[in-house]
């Protein structure tokens, strides 16, 4: 059984996973109108990084090849 889905709904899934993984988690459930529960995660998101700071892998900075 197949689930045929609209560009326009990719789209917006893609959007939303592209702003989970690129600016806070919760930001997919702000976009599906869930505010409380967003927010709650926006805020959780943004203490762990001011927490433990960003992944040495997603560092924009480039170390120098020796």
């Amino acid at each position: 059984m197949s689930v045929k889905r609209t560009n326009k709904e990719i789209a917006k899934d893609t959007a939303c996973l592209a702003g989970e993984a690129l600016l806070t988690p919760g930001v997919s459930l702000l976009a599906q109108g869930k505010g409380k529960l967003g927010l709650a995660h926006v805020g959780a998101g943004l203490a762990a990084k001011l927490a433990l700071g960003r992944p040495e892998c997603c560092s924009l900075q480039q170390t120098p090849i020796a």
